[in-house]
């Protein structure tokens, strides 16, 4: 019992960095989407024509 007991304990430390990054790594993609839409060259693709 005492075994799978830390073995929750690993996973859900090992939880927190992940969420991390993943949030991380969503922030900075918005900022790269947003930048391109500013440069507008996601324009002529008409992806994104009506964020500019």
């Amino acid at each position: 019992m005492s075994r799978s007991i830390h073995l929750v304990e690993v996973g859900l430390l090992s939880d927190g960095p992940l969420h991390t990054a993943e949030l991380l790594g969503l922030v900075a993609g918005l900022f790269l989407f947003a930048d391109l839409v500013r440069r507008r060259l996601l324009a002529r693709a008409g992806f994104a024509s009506s964020w500019a």
